[in-house]
């Protein structure tokens, strides 16, 4: 006998770790993993590497008995779907029976049955449609779509509701079929819907093992907690790179002996900080800025004492004295040339200020009236101020101004006035306070030397004399004979820069500073290891936690070589039994059409495709011919899981495929001795051939139909569709009708009651017609049978007498079924009537009992 699954998978565990077959074996021995097994397991795998010590946990001899992944849910059978909302326009709260063997719901179309199967397609394994449209007309329709499955289990009862508990073992156990799924299956890339039991192992071993890996994971993040002694070190420090990098590769003995001090290293440390501390009472570098400072503040008296001696050279005194000499000259010209020709007796002041500033308002003030007075004679006929006539030798005495206005000599006076102006505004703005109380610069020659300070003072106030005296010359026009030249030495300037720059040079402050670093550097050195011995123990436990968290990183696995064992085993076991299963198939639903199993490995999967010739059969095969591989292709599937409880198909054949739907349908009845098969279907043929086929072979069969009423889609009635019904269901729905005419016949509406009696006979003549199959021929020949069943001939009870009895039953009936003559204008007949006709039915059926 050659090795199973489950033989091969017992021997692969074997030669695993010791934590892994401990796993293993609650997984073979069909044993629920709890917290505490997980627990021991993470135990035994930090054992197995070495990241614990020999915990007290015994190893025990491990066991495998087999009998691997015993899905108990698998014992359930689907009852009842029940309490359906928000799905579609479906009526609510319907109720849907399933039966233990095959249940047939019949639906036309476009009375919801699509409804039904988006959802089941949600709830079941399914590649079908799975888009569902709330009712638009409903206040719910925000609400997602739900349901309740009733399941028995060991003839206990229970339920699931979708979608609360969506992830229910339970919802595993069906599959659904549908025209999408069809499609899937002819255009997709897809893995296998149903494998068997035994490789249920590798999906749970696999879960565990990640849960041990996340258990590891999670002790290494709590472990992984930032440096904690960085705080403690701030500068930078030898022994703070050490600490800053402090790692799994910290060697601790090298640690532990830079915390220890010597004797002579504490005596040195003194002396140094000693040093140190006379270095920083000298503030340096205060010094050398202050130095710098007065140098700057030399450089600047320089350039201010060099400004001040321009102006009291030889050469700008000679120039004052010229200056004011002629603009003195340009004044008596002035008076000599122009102002005596306009002295009188009337008037006093003539060729003062005022006088001459009354001259030139005048002229401003006849421009400002137009009056032409660039021209001689002046055309001015009357005075400006008194407005009387003008006379010749008054308007020559106006002529004789604007001309004195417009000499040379005036013009001159005005250049030279101007010069001196100037030169009394450049001579007031000198500043001889060039050395102020108080600065850095007065307080240091004041300080060093104090008799230069006096000198620099004394001359600056010798220049300011000769300065006021120049500014009396040049303001009384009369040149003072004690003004003479005054320069004041600036080679002191010179004589303390280099002084400065000897005594900056003697701080060396380069030199000081790089010594200072150096002492400085020393101390920190030593106060860091000093801080560094106190806190030895922690940093040993800190590098250990560190070198475990490196060796438990180091042992993290992953699952691939599980999978790729669960991928050998699949193409042991489950591959080439699929392709097998899938021929068989095609061959009992008479589709060899030569179609080919494409399939490849994918991270632990085995995905599969149809091809034929190379191409998808969408693209070659006739609809039915797609249906119909399709259909093996699914039903191979469902051959390959021993846990596949049931089969949900919607409309499984193609309307167009007379030929293969009978072959289609055996093969359905066949399959629901084992499941349990529910089809939806608007093929009433292909209904009638489920339901014959079933009957034939002792399948018992449960029905339902669906309806749409007032608009109102999806409502569910439990019984068959009237062309399904045999005689004696049809007479019992004859008979209901017939009950609910009555109070139509009573009712004022004669026409309704017209209609409906009119349909009743047209139905009750169709039961007649039922009857001809069914009792005078014996099922011998049906309408939606393709096989004449000449065997059933031989008790078929046809006689003469039998056949008047129909036409006398179908006569009567039929007058109200065909169109009346306008001239008759007949009543329908009443319920009393078309009881009479049903009674006479009714006999003619109880003779073949």
């Amino acid at each position: 006998m050659g090795k199973t699954v489950e033989l091969e998978i017992i021997e692969w565990v074997k030669s695993l770790s010791y934590w892994e077959k401990y796993i293993a074996s609650y997984i073979l021995n069909n044993i629920d993993i709890t917290n505490e097994i997980l627990q021991k397991s993470y135990i035994f795998f930090k054992e197995d590497a070495g990241l614990i010590e020999n915990h007290n946990l015994e190893r025990q001899d491990i066991i495998f008995k087999g009998g691997i992944v015993n899905n108990e849910e698998s014992n359930s059978l689907l009852k009842e779907v029940h309490s359906i909302k928000n799905v579609n326009a479906l009526k609510e709260d319907q109720v849907i029976p399933i039966g233990e063997k095959l249940t047939l719901i019949y639906g036309e179309n476009g009375v919801g049955k699509s409804g039904y199967i988006r959802l089941l397609n949600n709830v079941f394994k399914s590649r079908g449609d799975k888009s569902i449209v709330p009712n638009i007309y409903s206040p719910n329709q925000s609400k997602p779509p739900c349901c309740t499955f009733k399941f028995m289990k060991d003839s206990n009862i229970y339920e699931i509701s979708y979608p609360e508990s969506e992830n229910s073992p339970e919802f595993n156990l069906y599959s659904v079929f549908d025209s999408s799924t069809a499609h899937a299956h002819l255009t997709q890339e897809d893995e296998l819907t149903f494998i068997p039991n035994s490789f249920l192992f590798f999906d749970k071993f696999i879960n565990n093992l990640q849960h041990i890996l996340y258990l590891l994971s999670s002790e290494i993040s709590s472990k992984q907690k930032p440096n904690p002694f960085r705080i403690y070190f701030e500068k930078e420090t030898s022994t703070k790179t050490i600490i800053d990098e402090l790692s799994a590769n910290s060697k601790i003995l090298e640690i532990k002996k830079l915390s220890e001090i010597s004797e002579e290293e504490k005596s040195k440390n003194e002396i140094d900080v000693k040093e140190l501390k006379t270095l920083n009472s000298t503030d340096i570098q205060k010094k050398a800025n202050e130095i710098s400072k007065i140098k700057s503040l030399l450089v600047d008296l320089n350039l201010k004492i060099e400004q001040s001696n321009l102006l009291f050279t030889k050469e700008q005194i000679e120039s004052l004295q010229l200056r004011i000499s002629n603009h003195g000259q340009n004044i008596e010209l002035s008076k000599i040339e122009g102002i005596d020709q306009f002295k009188t007796d009337k008037f006093k002041s003539i060729g003062s200020n005022e006088w001459k500033n009354f001259i030139k308002s005048a002229e401003i003030y006849a421009k400002l009236q137009n009056l032409d007075i660039s021209n001689i004679p002046i055309q001015i006929d009357y005075c400006l101020f008194c407005q009387q006539r003008l006379d010749e030798s008054a308007k020559k005495t106006i002529e004789s101004y604007w001309s004195f206005l417009s000499s040379k000599v005036e013009n001159e006076l005005k250049i030279s006035s101007k010069d001196i102006k100037d030169l009394v505004n450049l001579y007031e703005q000198i500043d001889f306070d060039l050395i102020k109380k108080g600065t850095i610069l007065e307080e240091w020659l004041k300080e060093n030397y104090e008799d230069l300070l006096s000198n620099i003072e004394s001359n600056l106030s010798l220049q300011k004399n000769y300065c006021v005296k120049i500014l009396a010359s040049l303001k009384n026009i009369e040149w003072n004979t004690e003004i003479t030249t005054f320069q004041i030495d600036k080679k002191f300037i010179g004589d303390l820069n280099k002084i400065l720059s000897d005594e900056l040079l003697k701080l060396d402050i380069e030199k000081i500073s790089e010594r200072k670093k150096q002492l400085d550097k020393s101390n920190n050195e030593y106060l860091d290891r000093c801080r560094l011995a106190p806190l030895i123990d922690q940093i040993e436990e800190w590098i250990n936690v560190c070198k475990w968290i490196k060796k438990a990183e180091n042992k993290q696995f992953t699952t691939r070589k599980v999978t790729s064992k669960q991928k050998d085993l699949f193409t042991k076991y489950v591959t080439e039994d699929y392709v097998k299963t899938f021929n068989e198939e095609c061959t009992l639903l008479n589709a060899n059409f030569k179609v080919e199993i494409q399939q490849r490995g994918s991270k632990g999967t085995t995905l599969k495709k149809l091809s034929l010739k190379g191409e998808t059969p969408a693209k070659i095969l006739s609809e039915g011919e797609q249906r119909a591989i399709a259909f093996a292709d699914f039903l191979s599937e469902v051959q390959m899981g021993g846990n596949v409880k049931g089969l949900f198909f919607d409309d499984p054949v193609n309307s167009l495929d007379h030929k293969r739907k009978y072959i289609i349908a055996q093969r359905i009845v066949e399959e629901s001795k084992n499941k349990q098969v529910i089809i939806f279907t608007h093929d009433i043929s292909f209904f009638m051939s489920l339901q014959s086929i079933a009957i034939e072979n002792n399948v018992e069969c449960t029905y339902t139909t669906i309806r749409k009423i007032l608009n109102i889609p999806g409502i569910i009635i439990s019984e068959l569709p009237w062309p399904a019904m045999n005689v004696k269901e049809r007479i019992s729905k004859l008979k209901q009708k017939l009950q609910n005419l009555s109070p139509v016949e009573n009712s004022d509406n004669v026409d309704e009651y017209y209609f409906q009696a009119k349909s009743w006979c047209g139905l009750l003549r169709e039961s007649w017609e039922r009857s001809v199959e069914e009792k005078l021929f014996n099922d011998a020949i049906q309408r939606f049978n393709p096989a004449i069943q000449t065997q059933r001939l031989k008790k078929a009870p046809f006689t003469v007498a039998l056949y008047s009895d129909i036409e006398k039953g179908m006569g009567e009936c039929s007058n109200w079924v065909h169109d009346q003559a306008r001239a008759l204008n007949q009543d329908a007949p009443n319920t009393k009537e078309l009881k009479t006709y049903l009674d006479l039915f009714e006999t003619f059926v109880k003779q073949f009992n």
